[in-house]
């Protein structure tokens, strides 16, 4: 029994040293564990500053929420469009991921509800146990029986509390790789900030450049401005140049109409003299008279249309001079514009570059977004592993649990064979307990390694708190650079939404991200909250079964009582230490439960991320909204750079036809120049040819009658004085003859000029009108719709200068025409003035043939005397006499007629040349006729070949008519009317033919 005695005295100062190094380990983990409460609390206060700063924060971001729901409303669709996506992939990823839930949760289910009826069977195979223990104890003696069962219970209870521990360590051990997903989730919205810092930051430099190219825009639209009105002052110039134009041109036409009456009638009287002097004048002076009264008249009418066209175009070179004027001064506006206009390409050209250094931002985002997208596939393959380690992890405890459930049948089948062999000293049951503390202490000792690693909490809540920090820091800088960027955006919304579809995608593929984050989220809640369910159901049945353990121990209390009194003490002390060690258990247990609390404090981190994270989001909510406002400024810049792009061809368009007129305008002078030297050779021939007639009107002149001398001479001073001003008029005329048709086209361009500035007066009041409706919104909006009237502006002049152009064409085809016509009309007239004067010369011959034979028959007359009888002679006579006349009224009719066309010709052709055609015509009649007249016979119709006189068939005839006349009188009676009616034959003057028709009759006239 000593032996005994001392070696449980032995065995039990060995489980008191464990038991003290139990208590130093215990205080350690109580100092670890007011550590950390301590790190709360301040964790806690400082939670509450940032949920201060937060709601601060939400204030602002709600006031410029406020300022933003006004540009909201722009981005409505796209917001819309950009929803329904987003909507759709959300309820795909929802369908998705409430499915892996479901799962989720079955597998869950089916895990607890085989834990619970694991442990069920656990516990009932350690009730049946301990009523096998107690009917054990019951055979045992009544001085180890009730304190060994005692001891049993209390071992599995702590095996049991440690069961738990375990299991609260196993689910807190997995606190390292929730920190690890927090610095993930940190790391990825660290990445996110960058990418708005470095968006935010482009689009400073886009608004910098913007304002920038605005002020460029700014002054060019103020230059424009002022040509404006420099053309509006020009205009009003001309239009007052022009009313007095008017004026004075009427005036002048008035004074003008006046002279040229009293000319006329001075003229008229001078005819008269003339008629008068002509009508005492001998009958060979008045061909010539009239000729000259002619030649006064034509002349009189040429100075009428000449005086007329005079005091047309009198002015015409100093309007001409002051359109010229005003055409440099739109020259010199058109340069300027082309000057602005270089100036706003190269704005223009500015402005890709910095699209394109846009487009190579986003392709960055674009590859950040690649490298999240490949984040969140780690995430996700990171998730699947902690799936599949928790299932291990489930297993091994399981295992663990059927192993130590294996351990402890064992151990109690030790303890009922120690029982049955239990000797009085209880040494093999001691043994049994150090073997169980053992146990324990080895327990304890993993249970410091696990409570070591959970040590580093602490430092992961300091690391968490300096990334709230660092998150706060990042959200005060990004709402500083709202508000700024709500300030430039205000002012300077102008850009275009060149990469709107890109943005649009990014921001898709954020929201799913997002949406992807939530889900993991509340994943997470709900795992939490199954888990601490499950703590708590679990604490609960431990609870139970400590309160039916402790009934057990204080029944084995009771039995240990009757125990022997040598080992009372010492087992009274051991309870003493076993109750002291349950204390601790208990104090141990509540630590842990602080420890426990953990997961709930990382939550509550979680949710202060997790509002972080909502702030952030807002801000990006807001950013984006400005992102879509300025992509709506960038779409209206764009549409405005493709006007301008539309406008500067249509200047380039302008500048070549501008060119075009230049050319044109050269060639016009070049023509002009031309027209005006043959002017002057003709007027100079024409003056030489009135000079010729002159020379000879003043031969004829000469050999009048002393009578008419005086006449004929003032007639020749009237002559020279009407062709001196006709000279004179005939060089005015060369040197202004295009200036009416010059002038009508500046005029028609002044016109055309006018109209445009009125319609670009029209459209800028309108454009003026929208600017003051817009300038609420944006300054820069009103100088793009002045850019816009100025190039409106650019576009109508250039309008104009294709209208001008069009009539300048037109009037050069008409002018063609009218050409063409008059050179046909002369050629007609000319073929008509050959065919009356060789129709004049052949009346002259027929006169003359006429004259030689009446002179024939008077001297057959004398002849026939002897042969017939007066009656008979005279009326042969007669008859020829007759037809002699009838030739001659046939001639002077067509004369008659020629002359009425060539006067009414001359009405047509404006009096211009044809009266000298005929003067020439008849001058080289007159030369002519002092030639050799040819010969031409009217009955064989031949020229050069014999006289009318001399032709045979009319010889023969004239013997047959001698030998038939000697024969009978009454057949030579009878065959003068044959004669006769041989001689008269039809012809027509028109067809230059015989026997067909007379000229009155022909079918065909010309």
């Amino acid at each position: 029994m000593k032996t005994g005695s001392g070696g449980n005295e032995e065995e039990l100062n060995q489980l008191r040293d464990e038991i003290d190094r139990h208590k130093q380990e215990q205080e350690r983990l109580n100092a670890v564990l007011e550590e950390r409460s301590k790190e709360q609390s301040t964790l806690q206060k400082e939670k509450e500053d940032i949920l201060k700063q937060c709601q601060a924060n939400e204030h602002a971001l709600a006031e410029l929420q406020a300022k933003l729901n006004e540009q909201e409303a722009v981005q409505t669709q796209l917001k819309e469009a950009n929803e329904a996506e987003a909507r759709k992939f959300e309820e795909e990823f929802q369908a998705k991921l409430k499915e892996r839930e479901e799962a989720f949760q079955i597998v869950l289910k089916k895990r607890t509800e085989a834990e619970a009826g694991k442990s069920e069977a656990e516990s009932a195979d350690l009730r049946a146990q301990i009523e096998d223990l107690r009917a054990a104890a019951a055979q045992q003696s009544e001085s180890s029986s009730g304190e060994l069962q005692r001891l049993q219970e209390e071992l599995r209870k702590q095996q049991e509390e440690q069961i738990r521990l375990s299991a609260l360590l196993a689910d807190v051990k997995d606190a390292p790789d929730e920190v690890a997903t927090l610095r993930s989730e940190k790391e990825n919205l660290q990445e996110t900030v960058d990418q708005l810092k470095t968006a935010l930051s482009s689009r400073e430099e886009a608004i910098q450049a913007e304002r920038q190219r605005c002020q460029a825009n700014e002054d060019v639209l103020a230059e424009l401005q002022a040509k404006l009105n420099e053309q509006e002052a020009v205009q009003t110039q001309l239009k007052e140049r022009e009313e007095a134009f008017q004026i004075e041109l009427k005036k002048r036409t008035e004074a003008e109409a006046g002279k040229s009456e009293a000319e006329s009638a001075e003229l008229r009287a001078q005819i008269e003299d003339l008629r008068a002097a002509g009508a005492q004048q001998s009958e060979s002076s008045s061909g010539e008279l009239q000729r000259l009264q002619e030649e006064l008249r034509k002349q009189q009418e040429e100075q009428i249309r000449l005086s007329a066209l005079l005091a047309d175009v009198k002015d015409a070179p100093d309007e001409v001079a002051t359109l010229r004027s005003e055409k440099e001064n739109l020259q010199e506006t058109v340069d300027r514009l082309k000057t602005a206009l270089s100036s706003r390409e190269e704005a223009i050209q500015a402005e890709r570059q910095r699209c394109q250094a846009n487009e190579d931002v986003l392709a960055e985002l674009q590859a950040k977004l690649n490298e999240q997208e490949a984040v969140q596939t780690q995430l996700k393959e990171r998730e699947e592993a902690f799936q599949i380690e928790l299932k291990k992890r489930t297993e091994a405890e399981a295992g663990k649990s059927e192993a130590e459930s294996a351990e402890l049948r064992a151990q109690i089948e030790d303890l009922r064979a120690a029982g049955a062999q239990q000797s009085e000293s209880s040494s093999g049951e001691l043994q049994r307990l150090q073997e169980e503390l053992r146990k324990q202490q080895e327990e304890q000792i993993r249970l410091s390694a696990l409570l070591a690693d959970v040590k580093d909490a602490p430092d992961e809540v300091a690391t968490l708190r300096s990334e709230k920090e660092n998150l706060q820091e990042t959200v005060d800088r990004l709402k500083t650079a709202l508000s700024s960027r709500e300030e430039a955006i205000q002012a300077e919304r102008q850009r275009c939404q060149a990469n709107e579809d890109v943005l649009a995608e990014l921001q898709a593929k954020l929201n799913e991200q997002e949406a992807v984050q939530t889900q993991l989220k509340e994943r997470e809640e709900a795992f939490q909250i199954e888990l601490k369910k499950r703590t708590e159901a679990e604490a609960e049945k431990s609870e139970a079964e400590s309160a039916e353990l402790r009934a057990q121990i204080e029944d084995l209390r009771a039995a240990a009582a009757q125990l022997s009194e040598s080992s009372s003490g010492e087992l009274q002390r051991l309870q003493e230490e076993l109750r002291k060690q349950q204390e601790e258990q208990i104090r141990l247990s509540a630590l842990l439960a602080d420890v426990k609390d953990a997961p709930d404090e990382v939550a509550t981190l979680r949710s202060e991320k997790e509002n972080l994270q909502e702030t952030v989001d807002r801000l990006k909510t807001a950013l984006s909204s400005r992102e879509e406002a300025i992509q709506a400024e960038r779409q209206r810049c764009q549409a405005n750079e493709d006007v301008l792009a539309e406008l500067q061809a249509k200047l380039n368009e302008q500048e070549a036809v501008q060119t075009q007129l230049k050319e044109r305008e050269e060639a016009f002078q070049i023509e002009l120049k031309k027209r005006t030297e043959a002017e002057a050779e003709k007027s100079e021939a024409e003056s030489a040819e009135l000079r010729a007639q002159i020379e000879d009107l003043r031969a004829a002149a000469a050999q009048l009658s002393e009578s008419s001398s005086g006449e004929l001479q003032r007639l020749q001073e009237e002559l020279r004085k009407q062709q001196e001003e006709q000279i004179r008029l005939s060089a005015l005329l060369a040197d202004v003859k295009d200036a009416p048709d010059e002038v009508a086209t500046l005029r028609s361009e002044k016109e055309n000029l006018q109209e445009t500035v009125d319609r670009l007066k029209t459209a800028l009041s309108s454009r003026e009108e929208a600017i003051q409706a817009e300038r609420q919104q944006s300054k820069m909006l009103q100088d793009f719709i002045k850019n816009m009237n100025e190039d409106m502006k650019k576009r109508e002049v250039h309008v104009a200068a294709a209208e001008i152009e069009g009539s300048q064409e037109d009037l050069a085809a008409q002018v063609a025409a009218l050409m063409k016509e008059k050179l046909e009309l002369k050629a007609d007239l000319s073929q008509k003035i050959d065919l009356f004067l060789e129709t004049d010369n052949m009346r002259e011959r027929k006169e003359k043939e006429n004259l030689l034979k009446i002179e024939e028959l008077e001297k057959e007359l004398i002849d026939a005397k002897v042969k017939k009888s007066d009656n008979e002679l005279i009326q042969d006579l007669e008859r020829q006499v007759e037809f002699s006349h009838s030739i001659i009224a046939t001639q002077q009719r067509r004369i008659d007629k020629l002359t009425e066309e060539i006067k009414q010709m001359n009405i047509a052709l404006g009096q211009e040349g044809i009266a000298i055609e005929f003067e020439k015509k008849s001058k080289r009649k007159s030369a002519e006729q002092k030639k050799e007249i040819r010969k031409y016979c009217d009955i064989c119709e031949e020229f050069d070949q014999h006289d009318t006189e001399d032709c045979p068939s009319q010889t023969l005839g004239e013997g047959d008519f001698e030998h038939k006349s000697h024969s009978s009188l009454d057949n030579a009676v009878e065959e003068k009317p044959a004669s006769k009616r041989a001689w008269i034959r039809k012809f027509c003057d028109h067809c230059d033919e015989f026997d067909l028709h007379e000229t009155e009759d022909c079918p065909n006239p010309q």
